[in-house]
């Protein structure tokens, strides 16, 4: 009994069939690094910049917003 193997798009992928996935050539594989590279420092100057704008006092901002609402419909008497 064989074994059915799907692509990532559900498409039957035969066991005989070969498919190469690396980058052939240096242009392909210095692509793929550079791709590679310029991804993870994103993902590097995201969590940075997440780090250095953190904000402890952000849930205390909302309870102030949300006073100031209330009191706002206080006085409209909404």
């Amino acid at each position: 009994m064989s074994e059915t193997r799907f692509d990532s798009f559900g498409e039957p992928v035969s066991y005989g069939e070969r498919r190469v996935a690396a980058p052939q050539g240096a242009a392909g594989r210095f692509l793929a690094r550079a791709g590679t590279g310029i991804f993870w420092a994103l993902v590097a100057a995201i969590l940075v910049a997440r780090a250095f704008y953190f904000e402890p006092d952000l849930a205390a901002k909302f309870a102030q917003v949300a006073g100031l609402s209330w009191a706002v419909r206080t006085l409209l008497g909404v």
